[in-house]
């Protein structure tokens, strides 16, 4: 049976953060300093990194409803720039391949981030209208952009239920069914336990079914 090992980046806000203190370290960075997003990238390749990761994990039309400015957006503009920042998120990290020539070393990841709050098993709310968000849709446009854009793996992060996991893996499959797979769950401070309650058996029996897929990491809240 062949094995491999694979290198996953590591977190780019807190880096971006570290690196640049004096810097608003929130997505719109990746319109505002494109360069310095891709360099960080770039820093992870040189470490070693064989898969890097979009970054968008707070590219969320939940977290963009929280912007004050966005607040009251209607809905078809708050997609719009879901959608522009999704993709960017894309294309920086296929330069930073490029920049470093590692086309067919390196492959890009790209993140299905937590719809709502990281940590909550529960349906997520829009934050104007009150009413719940619909996951398996908003899913299925993450997945679907991302495809669009040529992301090399799926990454679904941080599902804090088997049923969020179940939602993303569904929409991945639907926008390509035959792409690389990876779920990763959040696990409780104290427990191995998902947020919801759910053991890690029942995570993996959650998504024995579908073919192909494969429970990648486990985060912690609290890093250790």
């Amino acid at each position: 049976m062949k094995t491999e090992t694979v290198v996953l980046d590591g977190g780019m806000g807190d880096e971006l953060r570290k690196k640049f203190p004096d810097m608003p370290w929130d997505p719109f960075v990746m319109e505002s300093h494109p360069d310095k997003v891709v360099d960080m990238h770039c820093d992870y390749i040189r470490a070693g990194a064989t898969v890097i990761e979009t970054w968008n994990y707070s590219v969320t039309e939940h977290w963009l409803r929280a912007q004050p400015q966005l607040a009251t957006a209607p809905a078809a503009e708050l997609h719009v720039i879901w959608e522009r920042l999704t993709r960017l998120s894309m294309r920086l990290a296929k330069q930073a391949v490029q920049k470093m020539g590692a086309e067919g070393r390196v492959r890009v990841a790209g993140a299905l981030p937590p719809l709502g709050a990281s940590f909550c098993s529960e349906t997520p709310m829009d934050l104007l209208t009150a009413e719940p968000v619909d996951v398996s849709q908003c899913y299925l446009d993450q997945a679907t952009v991302l495809n669009d854009e040529g992301c090399d793996i799926f990454l679904v992060e941080t599902c804090a239920s088997v049923a969020f996991a179940s939602a993303a893996v569904a929409a991945c499959r639907t926008a390509d069914p035959a792409k690389e797979l990876w779920v990763s769950f959040t696990l409780q401070n104290t427990e191995a336990k998902v947020w919801s309650g759910e053991t890690l058996s029942d995570a993996a029996n959650g998504l024995n079914a579908i073919e192909g897929g494969e429970i990648g990491r486990a985060s912690c809240r609290e890093r250790v």
